[in-house]
């Protein structure tokens, strides 16, 4: 939730295959939606991040306080 009371989303995961690396999706819109063609409806993300394990532990404390 943002200060201005609206919703955001992210969305955090990893691979067993590379345990040191997370990938992350913020959403900006966390509506459903389709694009200009009508195509694609669901909700989409606005980026897309990858960070070290130890980055997500920082990002995550920072969030939660």
């Amino acid at each position: 939730m943002m200060a201005d009371g609206a919703e955001r989303w992210l969305d955090v995961w990893w691979s067993a295959e590379t345990p040191e690396v997370y990938y992350a999706l913020p959403f900006v819109t966390v509506e459903a939606y389709a694009d200009a063609q009508g195509e694609h409806y669901g909700t989409h993300p606005c980026a897309a991040v990858r960070m070290s394990a130890a980055d997500f532990e920082a990002l995550r404390e920072a969030i939660t306080r």
